[in-house]
């Protein structure tokens, strides 16, 4: 699965990849679970270089789900 469908190199067991995100934007989500990555990828799975305010976001799938966010919907 590409990266811009939910998959990602760091992705640890229980989470989704949500997006890439700058330090304002992660501060503003209303995940209590949620973690920065390191390397953030494009639309087209390449590394986005030169734009090192932003990282990968990952959150809890079932925080997700509890919330009722379909998942699947996501990276349609």
């Amino acid at each position: 699965m590409p990266y811009n469908k939910g998959n990602h190199p760091e992705l640890q067991e229980g989470e989704v990849f949500l997006s890439n995100d700058n330090l304002e934007s992660y501060k503003g989500l209303v995940w209590k679970i949620k973690r920065k990555g390191k390397v953030p990828y494009d639309t087209s799975d390449s590394v986005i270089h030169g734009a090192d305010e932003y990282f990968p976001v990952f959150v809890q799938r079932f925080e997700l789900e509890e919330a009722g966010v379909d998942i699947n919907k996501l990276f349609e």
